[in-house]
């Protein structure tokens, strides 16, 4: 059995009649602080919570199709070779200019890193405005890969850099991340001057700094809170369409080597009294690993 897991996100209603326009900010809270801080791969700002400071050549919308961000367009030249022409006039947040060396710099250090996601012979950036990316094997959906937060565009700073609509402000471990409004993005502008993440593990302190007032925004809830916070209507509860997923595996050792017992017990399993107790009720069950709009799952 496997279900496709939807992160939940809690927003207080509230929010832009008791924030002050002076004050234009947000707190939100979410679970345990993740980054790596030091060592090849240093990931604040990026990944696993993306901040918005960084963004990749490529992006998704929210129904997962590829669409431009760094880059604004793309084509296959063969050989293994893609190539990225690069949006003109893009700034990183300490005003110098996006271009190819740029990019190369930064995809050659994730790949120094071990985090870029794919291999590759070289990355040309002779053209300036676009970029070569050859593989070492045949990929044809590299403009896919190159679209995840990890892969984000970074200039080599002691702080983190990036193009995105906001900036760095600071960062204490295990307390908060904030970040501030780029006024200076050529894209849609942030609705907030300030985000601030608070960092709280404890599922009932993440709780009740939410309850209380002192977060705007409850992210990674818990699914047990979930049927007491819809009956507040001070709350608006989100749920993401992602791609994660929670499964039940079968060995295929011993009897479970015959396919049809493996069938039986997947078929005993009363999937939506599992879906209640566990998740209450908001997973939605999967045929295959991945959603039918992923890209692995297309036809062509």
């Amino acid at each position: 059995m496997r279900l496709i897991q939807s992160v939940i996100i809690i927003m207080f209603l509230g929010i832009f009649s008791c924030v002050s326009a002076k004050e234009n900010k947000l707190v939100v809270a979410v679970g345990k602080d993740d980054y790596i801080t030091s060592g090849p791969r240093v990931n604040l700002g990026r990944y696993p919570l993306n901040a918005n400071i960084f963004e990749s050549l490529t992006t998704f919308d929210e129904q997962f199709r590829l669409r431009p961000c760094l880059a604004e367009s793309w084509e296959y030249k063969g050989n293994k070779t893609w190539r990225f022409h690069l949006k003109k006039g893009v700034k990183f947040h300490d005003g110098s200019l996006l271009d190819a060396a740029a990019v190369r710099l930064s995809l050659e250090n994730q790949a120094k890193s071990g985090t870029l996601l794919f291999d590759f012979v070289r990355i040309d950036d002779s053209l300036k405005d676009s970029i070569d990316i050859t593989t070492t094997e045949e990929n044809l959906i590299l403009p896919y890969i190159l679209s995840h937060p990890y892969l984000g565009i970074v200039k080599p700073a002691k702080i983190p850099v990036g193009t995105g609509p906001f900036c760095f402000v600071r960062y204490e471990r295990d307390q908060y991340l904030e970040v501030g409004k780029n006024e200076n993005y050529p894209g849609e502008k942030a609705k907030t001057d300030r985000i601030i993440f608070r960092f709280i593990s404890d599922n009932s302190s993440r709780l009740m700094a939410f309850e209380s007032g002192e977060a705007d925004i409850l992210a990674d809830v818990p699914y047990e809170t979930v049927p007491s916070l819809k009956e507040n209507r001070q709350y608006a509860i989100h749920l993401s369409a992602v791609g994660s997923y929670t499964g039940i595996m079968l060995s295929t050792a011993g009897e479970l080597k015959d396919k049809n017992i493996r069938k039986a017990i997947a078929m005993s399993l009363d999937r939506n009294a599992i879906n209640r107790a566990l998740w209450q009720g908001t997973e939605r069950f999967a045929r295959r690993f991945l959603r039918l709009l992923f890209w692995e799952n297309m036809r062509n």
